[in-house]
């Protein structure tokens, strides 16, 4: 089977660049280990940044540098999921507004020091002492004496985008080899060819797009990057009942908390799941992981307590 491209790894980078170059009338085809759609597309918490860090105010003058020149995909990665909206013709941008709070006076001074440094970027995150972090809250209660707020965070739902994401590849015909394993392409001449007990399929170019499995397939055609794989994991609640309006992360610790639609909390902030190669995902819940992260977040919000 010949195609215009081929596209290794069918994540949520490896689907849309196929729906990308499908509507510009090429004929295109997935090739996964396992199944579309499946690992960290799918498993992950789906926010929208717009502020950067809290260590961004005591960053050092080439540093600073080098986090600046990120600055302009920060500010347009909101207009590209709109974008996403209007081809996939449905709603996915949740825009709750993200707050990074902090609990004591050192906490705060790196948030002004961050704030400070944004606005100097274009960044147009507002510092809150904690009377006006109040009134932004509400009723709900928190140890957060400061803040910085931007209002335009907020975050998608990886599930709903991947259902719409495949009915899209569907609509398309874009065709989709999936559970292929670990087989890598190979360039004979012109085209690169796929192979393996259950396909044979060539294309005129090929797009890698498998993430922290990037390595052999680089490898293969004579690139040596070094890309190292670490699984996180996050803790879904059922239905709260109480309102959380915002998309919240803490400077003094790892965090990050939202609310979905249905009310429920997805709870998370970069805690390390184990590394299992071995395994289908290549990853294992680590309970110390759960209780720690869960613990940082009741200290802020009582209420999930």
């Amino acid at each position: 089977m010949k195609y215009d491209v081929l596209i290794w790894g069918g994540g949520l980078t490896g689907c849309l660049t196929a729906i990308h170059l499908a509507n510009k009338g090429m004929s295109i085809a997935i090739i996964d280990k396992n199944k579309i759609l499946s690992g960290a597309s799918l498993h992950n918490a789906g926010g929208i940044y717009l502020q950067t860090q809290h260590q961004a105010g005591y960053l050092g003058s080439s540093e600073s540098q080098f986090l600046e020149l990120m600055v302009p995909l920060l500010q347009t990665s909101r207009a590209y999921w709109i974008e996403l909206e209007e081809l996939l013709a449905t709603r996915l941008v949740t825009t709750c507004g993200g707050v990074i709070v902090a609990t004591n006076q050192d906490e705060a001074k790196s948030l002004r020091l961050k704030n400070k440094r944004e606005r100097n970027w274009g960044i147009e995150t507002v510092y809150l002492e904690e009377n006006e972090l109040k009134d932004l809250l509400g009723p709900l209660e928190s140890k957060a004496i400061a803040a910085c707020h931007h209002p335009l965070e907020g975050f998608i739902q990886p599930q709903k985008l991947s259902l719409l994401v495949k009915e899209k590849l569907k609509s398309l015909k874009v065709t989709i080899f999936e559970d292929q394993g670990n087989i890598l392409p190979f360039k004979r001449g012109e085209h690169f060819i796929g192979s393996s007990k259950k396909i044979f399929v060539t294309g005129k170019k090929l797009v890698s797009c498998l993430g922290a499995f990037s390595g052999p397939l680089l490898t293969e055609f004579g690139y040596q990057i070094a890309i190292s794989q670490l699984p996180i994991q996050m803790i879904k609640t059922y239905p709260t009942s109480f309102k959380f309006p915002f998309f919240m992360r803490y400077v003094g610790g790892r965090l990050s908390v939202k609310q979905l639609p249905d009310d429920t909390m997805v709870i998370g902030g970069g805690w390390p799941a184990k590394f299992e190669p071995q395994s289908l995902s290549g990853a294992k819940i680590d309970i110390n992981s759960i209780e720690s992260n869960w613990s940082v977040a009741c200290s802020i919000v009582p209420a999930l307590a």
